[in-house]
């Protein structure tokens, strides 16, 4: 896959107010699903037709004993299945990723504050988004439109097909390369293992999510620089990660230098 080719970064709305003069704006990737979305509701759906084909129709309770939402999607099948038969796991577990991406994401519900939350930051003249995510140009654009977001300012960062969760990395690091912007002003909200790794080796700061895939004891493991345990708590953090306006960082390399 050429990346040169196939990325592709769109605004969805027309840019927000400029950043006050001589400071650089935050600039902030993130994934709308992670962020802001609760997929459990989305996920049961799935899981529900993901069953029917197998005549079985399991109940929320029996979905929430299986690990739906806590455990890979594999192994909560399997249990709800009570098979461990690779092949029968593996064809549930395509009908089920099938579904979820055509309907359940647009199922999933927003998180108490959300709305607000990327509204704020949206707002915010010392911040830029960028909305980093598999799901091609299409669904990244429907998605947008399902949770009243698409008039927001920030950019869609994807590919212009669908394609596997694994191409976030190689795409984060071409967008940050590509972006003409200092390392020091990008940053990173997310939950997932991967790309936070991926911060760490381009070198950009990092909020967890604490809400999200990832358990508390191995986001921490990740090491972060600073994690939220709810959306409420994001902005405050962000506050401190917003780059050093130019003249004082010359001016402390000055006195350093003496």
């Amino acid at each position: 896959m050429d990346l040169q080719t196939e990325f592709s970064i769109a605004p969805t709305a027309p840019a927000a107010t400029p950043a006050i003069e001589g400071t650089a704006r935050l600039q902030l990737i993130f994934d709308v699903e992670t962020l802001l979305l609760d997929p459990l509701p989305g996920m049961i759906d799935s899981v529900g037709w993901a069953m029917i084909e197998r005549g079985l129709a399991p109940t929320s309770a029996e979905m929430e004993r299986a690990g739906i939402g806590r455990k890979p999607i594999s192994q909560a099948l399997s249990a709800l299945m009570e098979t461990e038969d690779t092949y029968i796991v593996a064809e549930a577990v395509s009908r089920y990723h099938s579904y979820f991406n055509d309907s359940g994401r647009y199922r999933c519900g927003l998180r108490q504050g959300a709305i607000q939350l990327i509204q704020t930051l949206a707002e915010d003249a010392h911040i830029e988004l960028h909305y980093l995510t598999h799901i091609g140009t299409r669904s990244a654009q429907k998605l947008l439109e399902q949770y009243g977001l698409a008039g927001l300012p920030m950019n869609v960062v994807t590919l212009e097909h669908a394609t596997c969760p694994g191409i976030r990395l190689p795409m984060m690091k071409f967008m940050v390369e590509q972006g003409g912007k200092a390392v020091r002003n990008w940053a990173l909200l997310s939950d997932h293992p991967w790309e936070l790794m991926a911060a760490h080796q381009i070198g950009i700061r990092s909020v967890g999510l604490a809400y999200g895939r990832c358990d508390l004891a191995n986001l921490c493991a990740l090491e972060p620089h600073a994690i939220a345990a709810e959306p409420a708590e994001i902005t405050n953090l962000l506050k401190c990660m917003l780059p050093l306006p130019a003249a004082p960082v010359m001016l402390m390399e000055s006195c350093a230098m003496h």
